[in-house]
């Protein structure tokens, strides 16, 4: 019953067609959908809970069943689920500064997102086995496994989040 954390970012800034497009037309910094098509009839139900408040992560949690409710506070409050199922936390919170390029509100949020969600992802491994991390960036996304025998590596290196600005 593995736990994912995703924190998006600005997913099309740093796209190739971006770059290619800045010296004579807008960037592209967003996708609309519209249109009537018609949904999957059969869409595998990867996460049990899906904690969100992004319309995409809410948009697919309901297309495949999962339950979706609001982000808690603090990793220390998402719900466990049954054996073999998992829960997704979309943490959003630091898309609005980055968008705004408003970097004080960037470094407190980072802060915060540390304090509230890193800082206690020692006892969220033992609670659920394991913590995927998700980091989409530009063209590029990072993901991280935290698992019972990576924690000696992961605590001994830890730097907060906002060391990384």
């Amino acid at each position: 019953m593995p736990l994912d954390l995703v924190i998006p970012d600005l997913l099309l800034a740093q796209h190739p067609v971006n770059e290619a497009r800045e010296p004579a037309k807008p960037a592209v910094n967003g996708v609309w959908f519209w249109g009537e098509g018609r949904l999957p009839e059969g869409v595998a139900r990867r996460h049990a809970l899906v904690y969100a408040r992004e319309p995409f992560a809410l948009g697919l949690a309901r297309l495949t069943g999962a339950e979706a409710r609001d982000p808690p506070a603090s990793i220390a409050e998402v719900d466990l689920v049954r054996p073999g199922e998992s829960a997704l936390v979309v943490l959003d919170g630091l898309v609005a500064t980055l968008r705004r390029g408003d970097e004080d509100a960037w470094l407190a949020a980072a802060q915060a997102l540390d304090e509230r969600w890193f800082a206690g992802i020692e006892k969220a491994v033992a609670r659920f086995g394991s913590v995927r991390i998700v980091l989409p960036a530009g063209e590029h996304v990072r993901v991280a496994t935290v698992m019972p025998s990576a924690r000696w590596r992961w605590f001994r290196a830890r730097k907060p989040l906002a060391a990384h600005a």
